[in-house]
C-alpha cells in the first residue's frame, strides 16, 4: 500500500528555513532573525523566538540558527547563556577600513 503525502493546508509550500515576509516575499529564518536582531540589539533567543513564532517553544532552533550568524560573523553575541543572564544577540559593528 503506497502513501500519498498531502501538503498541510496550514503549512502550504513555505519551505521548513522560510517563511513569508510582510510583503509576501520568502525570507530565510537566518535573514528574518538578523534584521530583528538589527532592530532589536541586545534581543534573546527567547525573545526572538516569541517575536517570530509566538511562543518560546523554538528559542533552541534561534539559538542554533544564531550560532550559525555568529560563525558566519553576521551577529555578536554577549551575556554568560544562564537562566539569569541569557545570551543577547546584536548586529556585528562594521569594521572601518
Amino acid at each position: 500500500m503506497k502513501r500519498e503525502l498531502v501538503a498541510d493546508p496550514q503549512i502550504g509550500d513555505t519551505p521548513a528555513s522560510c517563511r513569508k515576509d510582510s510583503r509576501g516575499d520568502f525570507v530565510t529564518m537566518a535573514d528574518a532573525i538578523e534584521a530583528l536582531i538589527a532592530r532589536h540589539p541586545g534581543i534573546t533567543a527567547a525573545q526572538i523566538s516569541q517575536k517570530l513564532f509566538a511562543n518560546e517553544c523554538e528559542s533552541e532552533r534561534v539559538d542554533l540558527i544564531c550560532r550559525r550568524l555568529i560563525a558566519e560573523g553576521r551577529i555578536k553575541r554577549c551575556g554568560d547563556g544562564t537562566i539569569a543572564n541569557p545570551f543577547a544577540y546584536s548586529p556585528k559593528q562594521a569594521t572601518r577600513s
